[in-house]
């Protein structure tokens, strides 16, 4: 019985998969090209006429097809009115950052000259983001990225190589004795603006069907060793909080963290 039962499921799958399956037969055109029809349906769908561009992409032994539009990046401009908190306003300038706008205006309710400077730090806190204009009624961002230039693995490896500077410089803190906790939070606040870059790229990449790896898929392991980086250094500025406080208590650990950070180095 549950062998029949498998069998029967088994078709079941098959003719619903079929259902969401369109065949079409290979013609030779001239003596070198090979061509298929594209279904009338998803050419509707997509908005397509005679003379419009598709990309082609091959991925192991599949070829991709989608629309060109897709692929072309659109000018998103994104209008934010400063209302709350600027911690409120900042987490929504990161998420249309990430969400891979181009050019964000912040609307400002009332002259807080305090508010402004703040907006104004935002340039040092995100990775080609850059003031376009000001005035009294609003501040214009404009986000300046060449998607082209900045490789994923580049990226990735500038973060590991801030890491390894962060554990360096706590470890001769531990050793000399003296507060480093300017460097390392400068360190830590490039890995967080490269991490910012990185989701943004990945964004950007589904968005457009294409990125600087060979297969959509490995962008999900990328996006994992990043944010596992990123909360790497969030430990390590904490660690050095609290060696800040230690002073005595940090004689009689010395030996066994500069081990444990020479481990973390080899």
């Amino acid at each position: 019985m549950s062998y029949l039962l498998k069998q029967y499921k088994t078709i079941f799958y098959i003719k619903i998969y079929n259902l969401y399956m369109e065949y079409r037969k290979i013609f030779l055109s001239g003596r070198s090209s090979y061509i298929i029809s594209l279904p009338k349906k998803w050419v509707k769908k997509m908005n397509l006429k005679p003379g419009d561009i598709i990309i082609i992409r091959e991925e192991d032994s599949k070829l991709v097809i989608y629309p060109k539009t897709f692929s072309d990046r659109k000018y998103r401009e994104v209008t934010i009115e400063a209302k709350g908190e600027y911690e409120e306003i900042l987490r929504l300038i990161i998420a249309y950052y990430l969400a891979g706008a181009d050019k964000i205006k912040i609307l400002l309710s009332s002259n807080d000259n305090h508010l402004r400077e703040r907006l104004r730090e935002i340039t040092h806190r995100l990775i080609g983001i850059e003031i376009l204009e000001e005035n009294e009624k609003y501040i214009s961002f404009e986000i300046v990225l060449d998607d082209n230039r900045l490789r994923l693995d580049e990226i990735m490896r500038r973060m590991a190589n801030t890491i390894r500077s962060m554990i360096h410089e706590l470890k001769s803190a531990i050793i000399s004795g003296r507060n480093s906790m300017h460097e390392i939070l400068n360190r830590e606040n490039i890995v967080d603006k490269l991490y910012f870059l990185i989701v943004r790229k990945i964004k950007t990449s589904i968005i457009k069907y294409e990125s600087d790896v060979a297969d959509l898929r490995e962008l999900l392991g990328y996006r994992i060793v990043a944010k596992s980086f990123e909360r790497i250094s969030d430990h390590i500025e904490n660690i050095s909080k609290n060696i800040a406080n230690m002073n005595s208590m940090l004689y009689n650990i010395k030996d066994d963290m500069i081990k444990i950070l020479n481990e973390i180095c080899n």
